[in-house]
């Protein structure tokens, strides 16, 4: 996530950020219905040689009756980084979502998303170069 924004105009930007998990009634009888997970928010901040940082901004635990987790925060121009965790009972799966609100364009970009396209990207590099097949 990148909060952008002139800073003559406003050193921060006012936003809501914060994930939400589907209500208990949308699952069936037979699903593990309560959910429990919790959000954080990160700066990345640069450090010598090309490697970051994780500052920790702020954190929210939150469950799906309460419905949401969301901080509000005053970004100052920069990266961030949200990082979602779940708290279940064995290997249940759900879904959430992640949710941004403010007054000015925020970009989002899925981390592991674009880790997994380099990833692919350098496998198939190396299947060309040494002649590898797709099967």
């Amino acid at each position: 996530m990148t909060s952008s924004g002139s800073s003559s105009s406003a050193p921060s930007l006012q936003a809501y950020v914060g994930a939400e998990l589907y209500s208990p009634r949308m699952f069936p009888n037979s699903c593990p219905s309560y959910q429990k997970a919790s959000i954080k928010l990160f700066k990345v901040m640069k450090t010598q040689g090309d490697k970051q940082k994780l500052v920790l901004v702020d954190s929210q635990y939150f469950d799906n009756k309460d419905g949401l987790g969301h901080m509000l925060k005053n970004l100052t121009k920069g990266d961030y980084q949200i990082q979602f965790k779940k708290y279940s009972f064995g290997f249940d799966t759900f879904d959430f979502s992640a949710r941004i609100y403010s007054d000015k364009h925020i970009k989002l970009i899925d981390i592991e998303e674009s880790e997994i396209k380099k990833a692919k990207a350098k496998d198939e590099k190396k299947k060309q170069n040494v002649g590898g097949t797709n099967t």
